[in-house]
């Protein structure tokens, strides 16, 4: 065989071996993945699909007290597991992925935010009346501490408003396709009109994730930010003496599994009385990445953990 022919022989070989492979993908995940290759009379490169997850084992799925459940596999969307993954239901402080998502993408992160008024019911960063913290500062306090105080403030510090900020977070659920979400309030008090599903909140955390600001602040166990130092011309020992007013806040990660369970990078934390526990987390262990969201659990953290050895032990990818 001469060298030309040769080289005729092996382009159309790797071309033939990558259509079986495209074939076989396909067959296996319903979906069609993208396959690239470039040729020339000297190499041929080809890229191959992204590895989909496939089930291995079929081991019997945990028994879970949460009324909606998802697993999903986040850069192929399989689901790995599913229950009631459409069912509307409350969602307590997970709202503040969307609180953040809105306050990120509408205001400066170094804006100045003047404290007006304290919200004091349920998880708070600790603000006090009249100080000013950036924007930056109270995101942090936000998703760390799920501070319901740092999310008033950011809605008052939107133009519009409380109400303005809302709209506008429904707004972003229509252009994110979130078809079964409403919000009513910034913080995720409970509302007949207030409500997701797990399948909603998993592309929520998806889009969240993909901002490598936000993705660093639920990753994050623990931070320490300030208040912006200001002259407060009354002291109690000599008002006639300005003192510069500076507080520290220390910040600590509500996610229970963040630093305890291998591989698990945030995302948020939620509860209600009518909400039950709710969890999103993220597991990356090796580039095998799980999204896993619960609505409703009487015990979250050991029903995530379970599903995360779950998947783990009957899917590989």
């Amino acid at each position: 065989m001469s060298m030309v022919n040769r080289k005729v022989f092996s382009f159309f070989a790797f071309v033939v071996v990558a259509l079986l492979l495209l074939a076989t993908s396909v067959r296996q995940s319903g979906s069609e993945p993208l396959i690239a290759a470039t040729a020339s009379s000297d190499n041929i490169l080809i890229a191959l699909p992204h590895t989909l997850p496939c089930q291995i084992n079929e081991g019997t799925a945990p028994e879970l007290t949460a009324r909606a459940v998802l697993v999903i596999e986040p850069e192929s969307q399989t689901i790995l597991y599913q229950y009631r993954p459409d069912e509307k239901l409350p969602i307590a402080s997970l709202t503040k992925l969307m609180t953040a998502l809105v306050a990120f993408k509408n205001l400066p992160l170094s804006r100045e935010v003047y404290v007006r008024t304290v919200e004091n019911n349920g998880s708070q960063m600790g603000l006090m009346l009249d100080e000013t913290l950036s924007v930056e500062s109270l995101l942090w306090g936000l998703l760390l501490n799920s501070g319901n105080d740092a999310a008033v403030s950011l809605g008052q510090a939107y133009p519009g408003g409380i109400s303005a900020f809302v709209n506008e977070m429904n707004r972003k659920a229509g252009e994110l396709n979130l078809q079964d979400t409403h919000f009513v309030n910034l913080v995720g008090w409970h509302d007949s009109q207030h409500y997701s599903t797990v399948m909603d909140m998993a592309l929520l955390s998806k889009n969240f994730l993909n901002q490598p600001f936000l993705a660093q602040l639920v990753s994050t166990q623990s931070k320490i930010v300030t208040s912006i130092p200001r002259e407060k011309s009354s002291c109690a020992c000599n008002t006639s003496v300005p003192v510069i007013v500076k507080r520290w806040y220390h910040l600590k990660n509500t996610h229970p599994l963040l630093g305890e369970v291998d591989g698990v990078t945030g995302i948020k934390t939620g509860y209600t009385q009518e909400a039950g526990e709710c969890l999103i987390t993220y597991v990356d262990r090796s580039a095998q990445k799980l999204l896993i969201v619960i609505l409703g659990s009487d015990d979250r953290d050991a029903e995530t953990k379970a599903l995360i050895n779950w998947s783990y032990k009957n899917w590989r990818w």
